[in-house]
């Protein structure tokens, strides 16, 4: 369930955000489709046998909350549900055999059509043709399900001018209203900002105080988090990236599978030469990669026999030798390790990659890209450093008051 400030924080952070049916994994999802089928089948036999006394009030109840939930409580509509559904008199007609059954359908059906969005007129009218009562009212139920989640996502829509304009505001009212009431602190901001403020101070990056860059600092940390072996969740998350925990894993996973798949294309084209020729199969490899490590259920077996595969398809001899089979079987064994120095290299590039798009508000050429070797990944890492500058900007503008303040006394005490 979304809060308010969840809510504002991602039609803020993305535009075409709409509410969407929260669904479980897929066993709970095969649980509960067998449990919704085994409810109409015991409602069907009842109705089979003209037995309507105990459910169907139940379920025309239940259809016109749903509808009264949808239309104004002042409109005409309103009035017109709560007259004509009336759950105590279809009660007392159904016991004495005498209540239309057939008209009360066409009525719930005809007013769904004129409330709900054109997108749902033909479901609604493939339900006007159905015969079986207890499927039409498994059907309603799945179609104002729809409606509502339709309604909701009308209402975000609409706030979407109101939340461009106060979102920010709200967002810095909130946090600091947590702080001053003490339900948070900035401990874990303020070691992940130092950390990355010490290793800027290191010999490695120049060591001067006065070369040091708030934002870059501010960058770096960014980075650090979309990099670190160490998942992301809300107990190790700064707390002024709570609102974000769920978009950083999965940026997390993503920068994973594109230094994964740079990887195992540079290595390819080392073990193939032919394979360095043939950019259509490149990019075949590589999307086919990016699938099998999207799909929780990929072994390493998937990955190895994708590489011999497609490079099979290029190689001059169309059949690879048993030594090169068992070198792309090591290659891939060593390259989904976080310590191989492939792996490690390609990391770092893709991490100064990013870095250099956040501190300059520009994507680094295709020439560059050439020149660290992940060209063949440039789509899929310019989208992935697309959504991490708009969250970056979000944030910084956002908390900047606290991380200046934070960076400043971290590198003063390091002096």
């Amino acid at each position: 369930m979304l809060t308010n400030e969840q809510l504002a924080h991602e039609i803020l952070l993305n535009p075409d955000f709409e509410l969407t049916m929260s669904k479980g994994t897929n066993l709970e999802e095969r649980v509960r489709e067998v449990a919704i089928q085994d409810f109409f089948e015991t409602i069907r036999e009842e109705f089979n046998q003209g037995k309507y006394e105990f459910w169907f009030p139940q379920l025309v109840a239940d259809i016109k909350n749903w509808l009264l939930e949808l239309v104004s409580r002042w409109s005409p509509m309103y009035e017109l549900l709560t007259d004509v559904i009336d759950i105590e008199l279809i009660s007392q007609q159904l016991k004495s055999g005498t209540y239309d059954i057939p008209k009360l359908m066409k009525f719930i059906t005809e007013s769904m059509l004129d409330i709900c969005a054109p997108v749902r007129d033909q479901a609604i009218r493939n339900i006007q043709k159905m015969t079986d009562l207890a499927s039409v009212f498994q059907c309603l139920v799945e179609i104002l399900q729809d409606m509502k989640l339709d309604l909701a996502n009308y209402q975000v829509n609409m706030l979407h001018p109101l939340i461009q304009e106060y979102g920010i505001a709200y967002e810095k009212e909130k946090f600091n209203l947590a702080l001053s009431n003490r339900t948070i602190t900035l401990e874990r901001t303020t070691k992940w900002l130092c950390e990355c403020a010490y290793d800027l101070r290191s010999p490695t990056h120049g060591g001067q105080v006065s070369n040091i860059r708030f934002d870059i600092v501010y960058y770096k940390a960014i980075l650090s988090t979309i990099f670190s072996m160490t998942v992301i969740h809300h107990e190790n998350c700064p707390e002024t990236l709570t609102l974000d925990v769920e978009r950083l894993y999965e940026y997390q996973n993503e920068s994973q599978a594109i230094t994964i798949v740079a990887a195992l294309l540079m290595l390819s084209k080392n073990i193939v030469p032919e394979f360095r020729k043939n950019p259509v199969e490149v990019e075949k490899l590589r999307d086919r990669l990016f699938v099998l490590l999207k799909d929780p259920g990929t072994i390493l077996e998937n990955l190895t026999v994708q590489l011999i595969d497609s490079l099979s398809q290029v190689s001059s001899s169309k059949n690879l030798t048993r030594e090169n089979q068992e070198l792309i079987r090591s290659m891939v064994d060593k390259t989904l390790s976080s310590k191989d120095p492939v792996y490690m290299l390609l990391s770092r590039r893709i991490s100064k990659i990013l870095l250099q798009h956040l501190s300059t508000g520009h994507f680094p050429l295709s020439g560059e890209l050439v020149g660290h070797g992940i060209e063949d990944v440039s789509s899929q890492l310019q989208v992935l450093s697309r959504k991490l500058v708009i969250l970056a900007n979000h944030n910084r503008e956002v908390y900047a008051a606290h991380y200046n303040k934070i960076i400043h006394e971290c590198i003063r005490e390091g002096h």
